[in-house]
Order: C-alpha cells, then structure tokens, then sequence
C-alpha cells in the first residue's frame, strides 16, 4: 500500500534503524529509497506524488532516476510540473535522461 511506502521514502537514517533494524544493515538508504520509488512507481497512486516529488532533491543521482521513473509511470499533472521544473536544472546527465522518459510517459498518460 502506498501510504505505507511513503515514510520509507522521505525516512532518514535514524528512522530507517528504529523501524528496519535488521534491513539496515544488509542494505544503504539510497538501495532503500531507490527501491522504494521503484514500488511506488509500479503502484502508480497519485498519493506518492509529493513524496517522490521531494525525493528529487535527494543526493543520490539513482535515488532521483528512480524518482523520476515513478512520477512518468503516475502520470498526473503535479507529476510532469515537477518533472518539467527540474529538467532543466538536473546536471547527472543520466537522471536527466530518466526525466524525459519520464515526461513522454506522462504525455502518453494525459
């Protein structure tokens, strides 16, 4: 379930090893997060939007593409605003990619 997801998502490392001790250790945030965007990508709810919208800030270029990947597979309006508002700003050439993937997905959605 979505909501569910998103804490997983915006969680920061303490928060990461009160609810996931044992994960934490097998696997780094940005794995976490990256697979998080993957599954709310795959769950395509609109209640994630604001979640991965802010995710795109995040340090990790994977964590970003991921982000990106999900917004295009959601598809909404708050979606491809955020996905046009940092395209041209993104300097990782390959999340720059992954966004206008991302944007022609939500075309096709509209």
């Amino acid at each position: 379930d979505s909501p569910e997801l998103i804490p997983l998502l915006l969680g920061d490392e303490n928060y990461y090893k009160t609810v996931l001790p044992s994960f934490v250790l097998e696997m780094d945030i940005s794995t976490l997060r990256r697979n998080v965007a993957l599954a709310l990508g795959n769950i395509r709810d609109p209640i994630a939007v604001p979640a991965l919208v802010k995710s795109l800030s995040y340090s990790e270029p994977k964590v970003r593409s991921y982000a990106a990947w999900a917004l295009g597979r959601i598809g909404d309006k708050k979606a491809r605003d955020a996905l046009t508002q940092l395209l041209n700003s993104e300097i990782d050439s390959e999340v720059q990619g992954e966004i206008k993937v991302a944007l022609q997905k939500c075309s096709k959605l509209a």
